[in-house]
């Protein structure tokens, strides 16, 4: 049985995460020593500063080029856009992104060692200030630590909703303002579709709720996220004519996973079966613009491929989903190190490994921060397996414990996977993941600490044993 169980939060154990949180602010600080801000800007981040520029400019939610704005924006999400256009200046983004991160650290850890222990509470903390894709995130205009953040916080109230020994309405007001977290997320990236379905969890696990009362509470608490999506949807349909929550999801459908599975089936360049598949809807590349045509071809277009080839699409998402599980971040990094030794071809999920081993080696810089991502990865999810490996009963809330944070993990890596998947598509995953790591660890420790106390008895129970008989 996991032990559960309110630690005391004494004074030296509180310094321990709080100097581990420390460490993690010191990390995701340090890019800050380099002078101007340009190497905030990966690509993707020229897309948000287009943005803002347009809310800064009059332009309402749309780009501006050249002093000119776009047409509505329908790919992006206006979250991350807004909090950098509160922002006095890129360099502020960054050390407030640092905060978040250490902060998310902390949390993650606090919450760990509450439930199961210091051992457990500072693995946690340690792997997740530790994880460099979140450190690289933190340090680019990308929208990934506001994400990662916001979602961490948002299960962790929940968990303790469910778990809280205090009155009813103390733990439906924890559920709720975890749902109001979740709405917020949704506003920030397009895989945050999903959330509504899990919002309502704290309420099916909590205990001692009448079943009605369980069902109202799961209603709201599903239609707080649900309504944020319908009414970013409406604006989509005011401005544009269309009823589309974002534009991102047949963007990927169709020039990632259709054309994955495609290049699956036959070989030969992603980029060329991009632009095939573009010219076949009257496109001349795979534009993020997309007409309302353009947009229902797309969708039609890519769920035929997929449902026509279910063999090839099955093993594509298996095959990507472990890429992303283990991948370390590479491409991001050598961007913010400007070590210069990325991959000068667009290689697809596990494509290419020797090539991406030849460039990397053209920095020693790169391949140590590469070489030390992988045993932090791979402990990570030992960690988790020797967590899920236990057998023994568990109750209501051992079991929310462990499926909430393992459930939205696993569907954060799965709307991420694609023939495109990065390490930064795993950071959504990565508070649950070191959460469940620290807990299996420290579980595994204390059975291997039981067991030598055991062997280092036993002679003398036999012993005594023996007299006595």
């Amino acid at each position: 049985m996991i032990p559960l169980r309110s630690h005391t939060f004494d004074r030296g154990n509180r310094r321990i995460l709080f100097a581990l949180a420390s460490l993690a602010l010191l990390l995701r600080l340090l890019p800050l020593l380099r002078p101007g801000d340009a190497w905030t800007v990966l690509d993707d981040s020229q897309e948000y500063l287009a943005l803002v520029r347009g809310m800064h400019s009059g332009c309402g939610f749309a780009r501006m080029f050249d002093g000119v704005c776009s047409s509505p924006e329908l790919l992006r999400l206006p979250g991350y856009p807004s909090f950098v256009a509160m922002m006095p200046s890129l360099r502020a983004v960054v050390a407030l992104q640092a905060l978040l991160g250490a902060a998310t650290c902390l949390v993650t850890g606090w919450f760990t060692y509450a439930r199961w222990g210091l051992v457990a509470g500072v693995i946690a903390e340690t792997l997740l200030a530790l994880d460099i894709p979140s450190i690289v995130a933190s340090s680019t205009i990308m929208s990934d630590c506001l994400f990662e953040a916001t979602l961490g916080l948002a299960v962790v109230l929940q968990l303790s909703a469910i778990g809280r020994e205090s009155i009813e309405r103390g733990r439906i007001a924890l559920a709720l303002l975890a749902a109001v977290l979740l709405a917020f997320a949704v506003l920030l990236r397009a895989v945050a579709i999903l959330l509504p379905l899990f919002a309502g969890a704290p309420f099916l696990l909590m205990p001692r709720l009448a079943a009605r009362r369980r069902l109202t509470l799961c209603l709201i608490a599903i239609l707080i996220p649900a309504a944020v999506i319908f009414a970013w949807t409406a604006r989509n349909h005011l401005r544009t004519g269309r009823w589309t929550f974002t534009t991102e999801g047949p963007y990927n459908l169709y020039y990632y996973n259709a054309a994955g599975v495609l290049w699956y089936l036959n070989g030969g360049s992603l980029t060329a079966l991009q632009d095939q598949l573009a010219r076949a809807i009257g496109a001349k590349g795979p534009d993020e613009f997309v007409s309302p045509g353009q947009e229902r071809e797309m969708l039609a277009r890519g769920s035929f491929v997929l449902l026509r080839h279910p063999l090839a699409a099955f093993a594509m998402l298996v095959r990507c989903f472990l890429w992303l599980a283990i991948v370390p971040d590479r491409a991001n990094l050598n961007a913010l190190l400007a070590t210069n030794a990325r991959s000068s071809v667009f290689l697809i999920a596990s494509q290419g490994l020797a090539l991406r081993v030849r460039e990397t080696l053209r920095s020693p810089l790169l391949s140590a921060f590469v070489a030390l991502q992988l045993p932090l990865i791979i402990s990570t999810w030992i960690g988790d397996v020797l967590m899920l490996a236990q057998h023994s009963s568990r109750t209501r809330e051992e079991l929310a414990l462990i499926s909430i944070p393992l459930g939205l993990a696993v569907a954060m890596m799965l709307a991420g996977t694609g023939p495109g998947a990065i390490a930064r598509f795993r950071m959504p995953a990565m508070p649950f993941l070191a959460m469940l790591a620290g807990a299996g660890w420290s579980q595994a420790v204390a059975r291997r600490a039981r067991s030598s106390a055991f062997a280092a008895i036993a002679p003398k129970l036999v012993v005594r044993a023996t007299a006595h008989a």
